[in-house]
């Protein structure tokens, strides 16, 4: 009896030091994947950004926010989910007089330790301002735009700073509205074997007149996977079809295959990442990168008919493993009683 029990408990222990050994090796390893930066580490990046590219940021503070108007002002592309956000938030305040904000913003991005936000905004301020003052004075010098040929030079030089990626491949340059920011801004989309890693892109900004540097952004998450293509374009537009029909109204279901005339159809091979796509929170539950067709169908019929058929849902997406045929992910529909009362509510 004592011989078991000794056998007994010794098993015990080693269970549990498998257990504890197991669990602890995970919760290191989570806790490595959301480390967030530390404040002296996140000071110390942007020094060195600052220094490389001669930026005035002898203050400097923490902040949680940056507000989303800067992105539209910029002309930046960056990639919306909340996880983009997620490290530290740095402000520099300028000595230079700046007629609203006076804070050159950064963001050093928990997961890559990288500062992939680069927004100086003071710089931004001080330009408008002049600009306004000009174009009331009737001097048009400060409203001019650099030739775009001068202005890819600038963004060339920029580039080789920033040490942009391999896989990113130039993609255009944009003359900014002067309504809404005099800036020239250039854009890089990530890709591999030709096929576009979706919301992996940088962007750089610079001075429509003068060429500074003012702004950047970098969403860099996608994994290398494979991209082989099995599934055709017009092979995946119908499995989606085919999700879409289970959702339709029952007067939808009536007309059969009249319907396809009522929808506009987009389809688009993209890498994609575990996340929120689109219109929806809803995430697709795939492990790191893979190679998809992203298909949108838009009800194109007309408000009448709409109403006429019920209310159907005016926007469908279905993302579909490209090797497979799998369908990973579908946009959320309205509950069969919604449409259902909804169909019930249309004057006939």
């Amino acid at each position: 009896m004592k011989f078991r029990v000794m056998i007994t408990n010794r098993f015990g222990l080693i269970l549990l030091a498998m257990i504890f050994f197991a669990v602890s090796c995970k919760v290191a390893t989570e806790q490595e994947k959301i480390t967030p930066v530390s404040q002296e580490y996140a000071f110390n990046k942007v020094e060195e950004f600052c220094k490389q590219f001669k930026i005035d940021c002898k203050s400097k503070k923490l902040d949680g926010v940056f507000p989303a108007n800067y992105f539209y002002m910029f002309g930046l592309h960056v990639r919306w989910d909340e996880d983009y956000f997620r490290g530290a938030h740095v402000l520099c305040e300028q000595t230079k007089d700046s007629p609203n904000d006076k804070y050159v913003h950064f963001l050093v991005r928990d997961k890559s330790k990288e500062i992939e936000l680069y927004a100086n905004v003071a710089l931004y301020e001080m330009y408008m301002s002049k600009r306004a003052w000009y174009k009331k004075t009737r001097q048009s010098r400060m409203l001019e735009f650099m030739p775009e040929d001068k202005a890819k030079q600038i963004f060339n030089s920029l580039a080789k700073k920033l040490q942009i990626p391999s896989d990113m491949v130039f993609e255009k340059i944009n003359k900014n509205d002067p309504i809404y920011g005099s800036v020239w801004s250039a854009v890089w989309l990530r890709k591999r074997n030709d096929y576009r890693y979706e919301g992996d892109a940088i962007s750089i900004s610079i001075m429509g007149a003068t060429g500074e540097f003012v702004a950047y952004t970098k969403t860099y998450r996608g994994v290398p996977c494979s991209t082989e293509m099995k599934i055709s374009k017009e092979q995946a537009i119908e499995i989606g079809w085919k999700k879409l029909q289970k959702y339709f109204t029952w007067k939808m279901k009536k007309i059969g295959e009249k319907a396809r005339a009522l929808y506009e159809v987009n389809a688009e091979p993209l890498i994609i990442q575990t996340g929120a796509f689109g219109r929806s929170s809803k995430p697709v539950k795939i492990k790191g990168s893979k190679l998809a067709w992203v298909i949108r169908y838009t009800f194109t019929g007309g408000f009448e008919k709409w109403k006429e058929l019920g209310l159907p849902d005016e926007y469908f997406e279905v993302r579909i493993d490209a090797t497979t045929g799998r369908i990973l992910y579908t946009s959320p529909m309205r509950p069969w009683f919604i449409r259902w009362f909804g169909e019930l509510s249309v004057k006939k």
